[in-house]
């Protein structure tokens, strides 16, 4: 329709950069704050993360983002190929077989809100 050739295509993000790389320097310290190497990140916003345990699969989601093939996917690719793993396989797939049980599943907005927390330092471009 008319209306919609005023609006373009929107732009896809793609997880770039060693933000992701935090030298082993993540802690949970409450629901909406991770200490994700020199960076905190304010998960405050987010405000459907109603514990502590879903900051801790998000943590763990971020550390494993540069082992997920993050050159060749869309961010929104990548997020929903993870949450369809986590859905079938468990935590497992995030922890490497060490689920203390202490995580509980974010949604997929949460997980890209922490994401776009750490735009600031490079880690994301539209392609």
């Amino acid at each position: 329709t008319a209306s919609n050739a005023l609006f373009r295509k929107a732009t896809e993000r793609r997880v770039i950069g060693d933000a992701f790389r935090p030298n082993n320097k993540v802690g949970v310290r409450s629901k909406s704050l991770i200490c994700y190497g020199d960076t905190d990140l304010d998960l405050s916003g987010c405000e459907q993360i109603v514990g502590k345990g879903q900051t801790e699969a998000i943590a763990h989601i971020l550390q494993m983002l540069p082992s997920t093939g993050t050159n060749i996917s869309s961010l929104y690719e990548m997020l929903s190929d993870l949450a369809d793993k986590i859905d079938s396989k468990g935590f497992d797939e995030i922890d490497d077989g060490k689920f203390h049980g202490g995580m509980a599943m974010p949604r997929i907005f949460e997980i890209a809100g922490a994401i776009n927390r750490l735009r600031s330092s490079g880690s994301l471009v539209q392609k």
